[in-house]
Order: C-alpha cells, then structure tokens, then sequence
C-alpha cells in the first residue's frame, strides 16, 4: 500500500522538489504553501506522515506542529521538520519537545530523505501495531477477569451447596438414629 505524505511548504520550487522526489520513491503526496491550509486538509484526510517546513507565512512550522498534536484525531501522525535556518540545537530540541519525530535539514540528499521516511513509517507502523495488540490484550483480561468472577461465583456457590449437603445429611442421620432406637 502507498503510503500518503502531506508537504507543508511554503516556496513552490521546494515544495516541487519534494514531490517530485517522493512520488519517484512510491509515495502519494498532497501539498501546501502553509500550516493553516494543510491543518484543515489533514483533519479531513488524515496522512500517513507529514513533512512541514518551519519558516512559512501565515502559520509556521512550530505553530503548525502545536494546533496539530492538540487535536486527539491528528496528534499521533508523525512529522519530519526541513528546515535551513532553524538548525541550532535549541530549535532541534524545540522540535522534538513539541512532537517532531525527525529532523532534515536543506540542503538535504533525497536519498536520505527518503530513508528518514520510510524509518519514520515503519516505527509508526510498528507502534500502531503494538497498540492494536495491547487493546486485544485488555479485551482479554477483560473477559478473564469476568470469567474468574463467575468462577468464583459458581466457587462460592458450590461451597454453599456442600454445607446444605452436609446439613441434610446430619438431619437425616439424626433421624434415622432417632427411628432406629425408637
């Protein structure tokens, strides 16, 4: 299955570049001139990831990466900060605080780019598949612990029956003994 990337990017040759590199390596792309166009985009048709500059107009990057991982529907897709002026460590740091899986920075070698990506996906892949594993495990505990609670239940019950078992039988042999030596 193509895996469908979200460009944010406000200088149209770049955005151009990263299109035309990412639809050679198999991906299917949709992209942006800013943050704001591409937030109401994605809420709509949430991507697999999401490539997004950081120096754009209207709404920048770290704007952007903050409206997105507020939403519950959109937080979890991943995104991979390009950047040319935000590479101090501050900023990096910034980035990785406010959610950011990965940083490119321009100029940047389309091979790696590419590898950033896939890395990217697999590790979301794998997390989503985690997640899906760990609400099957809860189901299950869930109906353990239900079958437990009825164990005990038919425990106690069983418990309960033994004693009136036990009471008739004591009535009964006090019976008998009393018609045997009447």
């Amino acid at each position: 299955m193509m895996s469908k990337l979200v460009i944010v990017e406000d200088s149209p040759t770049q955005r151009l570049f990263l299109k035309k590199i990412l639809e050679k390596a198999g991906f299917e792309t949709v992209d942006f001139p800013n943050g704001k166009e591409a937030l109401s985009y994605i809420k709509q048709n949430p991507p697999d990831l999401i490539i997004s500059d950081i120096n754009m107009p209207q709404m920048d990057g770290w704007e952007f990466i903050q409206h997105l991982k507020q939403d519950p529907s959109v937080r979890d897709i991943p995104v991979i900060f390009i950047t040319a002026t935000f590479k101090d460590k501050e900023s990096v740091i910034k980035g990785f605080k406010a959610g950011v899986e990965d940083y490119i920075f321009e100029p940047f070698d389309g091979e790696e780019l590419i590898f950033r990506i896939k890395a990217v996906l697999r590790i979301f892949g794998i997390k989503k598949e985690l997640e899906k594993m760990n609400e099957e495990l809860k189901k299950k505990l869930r109906e353990l612990e239900i079958f437990k609670e009825a164990s005990v239940e038919r425990e106690m019950r069983i418990i309960e029956l033994k004693r009136e078992v036990n009471e008739l039988r004591e009535k009964l042999g006090l019976e008998l003994k009393y018609k045997i030596t009447k």
